[in-house]
């Protein structure tokens, strides 16, 4: 269970690299303003703006949920609540941003079918249907299951 877990989380962070890419071009000490200010609608607006590019409207979005992390002699880390839904696919996640990681850790899933397999294929297929052309990752539906660490860098 726990490896299908990583796969999944895997999975997530392969498809939405581009967008976190973007989303990091934003100054931190926004983000950390909003969250710590439940500014939810701000943060939306920058997540809007960053996955517009990526993915169809509506399929990667922020859950209106965050917080920080207090972390010594550094920056806080943020973790932003978000949500990949496509066709009978809905998978809550937490995206981690640091000063030099950026990580994906899922919070659930609601797939169609809980064969972990299929429903692990499910996931690959609508991260792939999702997606708008990404001019940085001309990336194919083989791409998404190739294999690299569950958090991207």
């Amino acid at each position: 269970m726990a490896s299908n877990i990583r796969e999944a989380e895997r999975l997530i962070c392969i498809n939405i690299k581009s967008f976190i890419a973007d989303l990091c071009l934003i100054d931190k000490s926004f983000l950390i303003e909003n969250v710590i200010n439940a500014n939810h609608n701000n943060i939306n607006d920058v997540i809007e703006s960053s996955s517009e590019m990526f993915f169809k409207p509506g399929t990667l979005c922020y859950a209106f949920s965050s917080r920080l992390t207090e972390r010594y002699n550094t920056v806080p880390a943020i973790s932003l609540d978000m949500r990949f839904s496509h066709k009978h696919v809905l998978v809550p996640f937490l995206l981690h941003i640091e000063d030099d990681f950026v990580g994906v850790s899922l919070a659930g899933t609601k797939l169609e079918n809980k064969s972990p397999s299929i429903a692990l294929s499910q996931l690959s297929d609508a991260l792939y249907e999702a997606r708008i052309y990404d001019r940085f990752n001309s990336s194919s539906p083989q791409d998404t299951i190739s294999p690299q660490p569950p958090f991207c860098h």
